[in-house]
């Protein structure tokens, strides 16, 4: 039996002051890249695009943002302002805060790469989310960041919470 994507389109954003973001039309990607939160232009051209390819397609959109993990109090703010900046934007272009849905990294990981890399070490975990990213794709050039999404965006196509807050069609 074949799985098969949903039928939306998918922002997934590893959220962080340089955020990686991935937009999927019907699992296939389409565009990814990192953008800096302290640019609010770029968050929102993110945001437009992915309004206007699901206008276009006719699909209902489907957010996920990477849940704040932990680590130094510092850390957690900055995340939490990643986030915030993320929400405004979606708010500002009609994408209702309740659609969003936020995904922890060990739920993304394990069902996309399975359950062992949960308790992988952080760098051989990143190291292959980053060769296989770059192969998903076709570009050299990915980092960290932009991996990470490339992966939360993919979990995004096929996870049931994700389904279950489709946004409306073509915004």
């Amino acid at each position: 039996m074949t799985i098969k994507a949903h039928d939306a389109a998918i922002l997934g954003v590893d959220t962080a002051a340089v955020s990686g973001v991935a937009v999927r039309v019907r699992g296939r990607l389409m565009m990814s890249c990192e953008v800096r939160i302290d640019r609010p232009e770029e968050v929102t051209e993110v945001v437009t695009y992915l309004g206007r390819v699901a206008e276009r397609a006719g699909l209902p959109i489907g957010v996920v943002l990477e849940r704040p993990w932990g680590g130094p109090s510092r850390t957690v703010e900055g995340l939490g302002v990643a986030r915030g900046s993320w929400l405004t934007a979606l708010q500002r272009a009609g994408y209702p805060k309740g659609k969003v849905v936020s995904v922890m990294p060990n739920t993304w990981r394990s069902a996309v790469f399975g359950g062992h890399w949960v308790r992988a070490k952080r760098d051989d975990i990143r190291a292959h989310e980053l060769g296989t990213a770059r192969v998903e794709a076709g570009r050299p050039d990915i980092g960290s960041d932009e991996a990470a999404a490339i992966w939360i965006s993919y979990w995004a196509c096929y996870s049931d919470e994700v389904r279950a807050r489709l946004g409306k069609r073509g915004r």
